[in-house]
């Protein structure tokens, strides 16, 4: 009986809306702050120098289960009678020169940065070839797939370099003094956009109006593609230009912002935005809400520069091949989502439910992160 029932338009709306929920639940599991931890060698003398690294207590947990009692907050005492433990786990993750320069770690402390907790351990670091020349980096290889590891190298010379470290990446060779890794930050800048659902969702919400107009009888796709191409391009600039002001602002501590509030205030611009496409106060607005939102969004990338302490020349190259990345991933995103949009409101019936169902959709999963990262909550995981 029930087989037979004709869906009403609503019913198809709401059909659309879960499925698209469904279908973005991934994401929704996935959007968590972007892992990194810190490494620091030199000054490099005769090849020896000092190795310090940073790894954030949560890394550890995720890596070697230290939450004892499951409160989800790592105590000394739960650190310590498993120290031992750890410092062979880092010492089995990382490798200079194929093994030729031996690290022996040992505990410096518990370090205290914007975004949480550190272990901090201290190796003494000798290359018989007269210095490190590579570096093989495995931490959380198998289980993240954002974490990076941060280098900085102190030549001893008055110069220094940087490194973005991906534990699925191989032997890495290190940069000549006062390079910055050009390329690996270029890489880094990508996958950080592309897997920074976040970040998509948003800028996809602000897409919408540039591709779908209202109508009498209701949303329907622009006249042509090319009426979509100037909204687009406005919106995608000063989005870039936004987050790349206080990118470079947060990584050089100039302006600090705690992680975790920023982290909610970009869920609670994917809502913000969302409902604007449904009941858009201030038609046209996209560009200002880009620029504007986009301030906050790019405190959400700092984590990857800031703690590096690169001197002016460094900074800008790794901020530069950082930026060039995030940017490419972006226009890879616009370009897809545009393509897609204008194939699915090519058939009316679509275009009528596209905004509408998207937008409901954003509005939920921004929710979801907000409330998660407000109350220190695992909603969906």
């Amino acid at each position: 009986m029930f087989a037979s029932m004709p869906c009403t338009r609503r019913c198809r709306d709401a059909a659309a809306t879960i499925l698209v929920l469904v279908l973005l639940l991934p994401a929704i599991a996935l959007a968590h702050k972007v892992s990194d931890s810190y490494l620091t060698i030199g000054p490099v003398r005769d090849g020896e120098a000092e190795l310090r690294w940073d790894i954030a207590l949560r890394d550890l947990d995720l890596a070697l289960d230290l939450d004892a009692d499951g409160d989800r907050r790592l105590r000394w005492g739960e650190l310590r009678a498993r120290l031992p433990e750890i410092m062979a786990h880092a010492a089995a993750a990382l490798a200079f020169d194929q093994g030729e320069c031996p690290v022996a770690f040992h505990t410096l402390g518990i370090e205290t940065r914007s975004d949480g907790n550190y272990l901090a351990m201290g190796a003494p670091l000798r290359c018989p070839a007269g210095g490190p020349t590579s570096v093989g980096y495995r931490l959380l290889g198998d289980l993240d797939p954002t974490h990076r590891g941060l280098l900085r190298i102190d030549r001893g010379d008055g110069t220094t370099a940087a490194l973005s470290l991906d534990p699925n990446g191989g032997e890495q060779r290190l940069p000549t003094a006062g390079g910055s890794g050009l390329a690996a930050f270029f890489a880094d800048g990508l996958d950080h956009i592309l897997i920074g659902y976040d970040h998509l969702l948003f800028l996809l919400c602000l897409m919408l109006p540039a591709v779908l107009r209202r109508g009498r009888d209701g949303w329907r796709l622009v006249d042509a593609p090319r009426d979509a191409l100037l909204p687009l391009l406005k919106t995608v600039t000063l989005f870039t230009i936004a987050h790349s002001v206080t990118l470079a602002l947060a990584s050089l501590e100039i302006v600090r912002l705690p992680p975790r509030w920023v982290e909610a205030a970009i869920a609670v611009s994917i809502v913000l935005a969302a409902v604007h496409n449904l009941r858009p106060r201030w038609p046209g607005a996209e560009p200002a809400l880009a620029f504007g939102f986009g301030l906050v969004h790019g405190f959400g990338f700092a984590n990857v520069l800031a703690g590096l302490s690169l001197p002016p020349s460094g900074f800008a190259l790794a901020l530069l091949g950082f930026n060039l990345g995030v940017e490419a991933g972006q226009l890879l995103v616009v370009a897809t989502a545009t393509l897609v949009l204008l194939t699915l409101g090519g058939r009316r019936h679509v275009a009528r439910v596209l905004m509408p169902t998207a937008s409901f959709a954003a509005i939920a999963i921004g929710g979801i992160w907000a409330v998660e990262r407000v109350f220190d909550l695992a909603i969906i995981s």
